[in-house]
């Protein structure tokens, strides 16, 4: 998060309990959010946990980014990519970067593929993740996503990756390159 600016407004998608939200306030106190959650009790919870100081900072959406207008200077998406197929996501990407300025900072993280043989015991935990998702949530999502594939056929580059929990977890920076 130190990547991204000081002041301007920033779109976190996906943003589960609100941890984020606090991370994001401690670190850049200045900033103006918009909050997207597609589940009404996190958007609860995120509102919740927000402290009373950087309410009026944020504008919390029960939605999608379809849901979304504006343009940001910086876009969070952190474990949203993996829970949609491949054509979902890429409908999602074209959409979020329709709402991204020029050098807007894209920051991400999910889980990745790193190699069956490698790792056996990551594709067990990913299927097991993948049922409990498909139970809970009706998550119907199968794979994980090549990101580099992925964000390769939109306006974005990368800037940096760093990977985490045996490379089962990365995070990353894109940069808007319009």
């Amino acid at each position: 998060m130190d990547h991204l600016p000081e002041q301007g407004e920033i779109l976190i998608l996906g943003g589960g309990t609100g941890w984020v939200l606090q991370e994001l306030f401690r670190q850049k106190p200045q900033l103006s959010v918009t909050y997207v959650e597609a589940s009404q009790k996190m958007l609860e919870i995120s509102q919740q946990k927000l402290p009373v100081a950087y309410r009026q900072q944020v504008k919390f959406i029960h939605g999608t980014e379809q849901d979304v207008k504006g343009y940001f200077d910086g876009i969070i998406t952190f474990y949203l990519l993996d829970v949609y197929t491949v054509e979902e996501q890429r409908v999602m990407m074209q959409r979020i970067a329709l709402l991204a300025k020029k050098d807007t900072l894209w920051l991400v993280a999910d889980f990745q593929l790193t190699g069956a043989k490698e790792h056996f015991w990551q594709n067990i935990l990913l299927q097991t993740m993948f049922l409990f998702f498909r139970i809970v949530a009706a998550v119907n999502v199968q794979k994980l996503p090549d990101y580099e594939d992925l964000f390769s056929d939109h306006p974005f580059q990368r800037l940096g990756k760093k990977t985490f929990f045996g490379k089962m977890i990365f995070a990353a920076i894109y940069k808007a390159i319009k």
